[in-house]
């Protein structure tokens, strides 16, 4: 698998039109539209929000990344062996989001 532009990512606005750049060389990563389906659209808060989340992704990711770590050191749940299995399934899941 391919690695992903590595960031900070950041949100360009000019007049409502948005997109995620990289931190370093303002490579373009995403751009942001309010178009849903043919005549519907989303909301410049939703647009806006949908930009924080997606510029974000990075730090996410390094944050999940080091929850996982922490979860396997820590053997979460050995306290309660009915739940261990969904734990694992949950890290399992966090992986698969690199």
């Amino acid at each position: 698998m391919n690695k992903h532009t590595p960031g900070p990512w950041h949100i360009q606005d000019d007049h409502g039109k948005r997109w995620i750049e990289t931190g370093g060389n303002d490579d373009t990563i995403a751009e942001i539209h309010r178009r849903k389906d043919k005549g519907s659209v989303y909301s410049c808060g939703e647009a806006l929000a949908n930009a924080h989340l997606i510029a974000a992704a990075p730090d996410l990711l390094d944050a999940l990344e080091r929850m996982v770590k922490c979860a396997q050191k820590q053997n979460w749940n050995d306290h309660y062996p009915e739940e261990l299995a969904a734990s694992y399934l949950a890290i399992d899941r966090a992986r698969g989001a690199e």
